[in-house]
């Protein structure tokens, strides 16, 4: 959600995921003309780095969010610039592949639907490991800055093939394919939508 307070301050809230064993993620940035802050809590995976927030802190994040989540039962009307809610329907998404350690890209790729494979082989991609600090396995992360219109391509592929599991979550959309290969195991894609101030990777 994006909400416009005044004419100077930009805050971007994600409201919390919670999946079925419990694993919740909440990232709220807030944005003071040039300055992009960015408080990121929750069950992150490879997140060896993380404060431990104080009780207080904790409960003031939460308290932020509730309060972000309807801006309107405590800001004056005079505060919106405009007061019409639209949906934001993002030009770009961010697709990730994922899948254990020591299994290469090309392995990984070819596990999806051939016109998936063909279409995320034509971008440049980023990669990373996740879970370094051992507590939840080490995995190979790869990510490219895709269309919308590419985004759903990908997603009416992924949906027609019996397959792929997939799962709709605040963040977006994942598919698991099962596996394909004995070298390859499970591979998982998800494709997030990126807000207009996130740059290309």
């Amino acid at each position: 959600m994006v909400y416009h307070v005044g004419m100077r301050i930009e805050v971007l809230c994600f409201a919390a995921a919670r999946d079925a064993v419990g694993t919740a993620r909440l990232e709220i940035e807030v944005r003071d003309g040039g300055r992009l802050a960015t408080v990121t809590w929750g069950d992150m995976p490879g997140n060896a780095d993380g404060i431990e927030p104080t009780p207080e802190q904790a409960d003031a994040l939460f308290r932020l969010d509730a309060r972000l989540e309807n801006p309107a039962s405590w800001l004056p009307a005079s505060a919106w610039q405009d007061q019409e809610m639209r949906p934001f329907i993002a030009s770009r998404y961010d697709a990730c592949y994922e899948t254990s350690e020591n299994v290469g890209l090309d392995a990984v790729l070819a596990t999806f639907p051939q016109p998936a494979e063909d279409l995320l082989r034509t971008h440049d991609r980023t990669e990373r490991r996740l879970g370094q600090d051992g507590s939840f396995g080490t995995l190979n992360v790869w990510c490219s800055v895709i269309t919308t219109d590419e985004a759903r391509t990908l997603a009416a592929i992924f949906d027609e093939d019996a397959g792929i599991y997939s799962h709709e979550n605040v963040f977006g959309q994942d598919y698991v394919v099962g596996r394909r290969s004995p070298n390859v195991p499970d591979v998982r894609l998800s494709m997030e939508p990126m807000l207009p101030h996130e740059p290309s990777p």
